[in-house]
């Protein structure tokens, strides 16, 4: 896997330890789901100088209490901020989200469930 350039979202879901306290394992992976769902129904397109094929703009993998997103840098830089937005106010009463953006170089080999940056 090469380095390249992304915007990367870490989202932190508020209130998990009472989320999981009080609500069935399974209810919570189901809203988690969701989640990936609503992700996939905004899945945007981008396209990239020099590769003549469209790339999916948004990923995302989901550890515990932090989700994280990604989009490469180069395809449609604006379209992961505007779809966390739009995430965000979707989710606010269900599971609250606090996340943090940055754009840089970085590795993400999710296959390998590697990712440095």
């Amino acid at each position: 896997m090469a380095e390249a350039q992304y915007v990367v979202a870490m989202c932190d879901v508020l209130g998990f330890s009472n989320l999981i306290r009080t609500q069935p394992l399974d209810l919570v992976l189901t809203r988690y789901r969701s989640l990936r769902e609503q992700v996939r129904a905004f899945q945007m397109q981008g396209y990239t100088p020099g590769i003549a094929q469209a790339i999916n703009v948004v990923d995302c993998v989901i550890f515990s209490d932090t989700v994280l997103f990604w989009a490469p840098a180069a395809g449609a830089p604006d379209v992961l901020p505007m779809l966390l937005c739009f995430l965000v106010a979707k989710t606010l009463a269900e599971m609250p989200l606090r996340i943090g953006i940055a754009c840089g170089s970085c590795v993400i080999d999710p296959v390998n469930d590697i990712f440095i940056g």
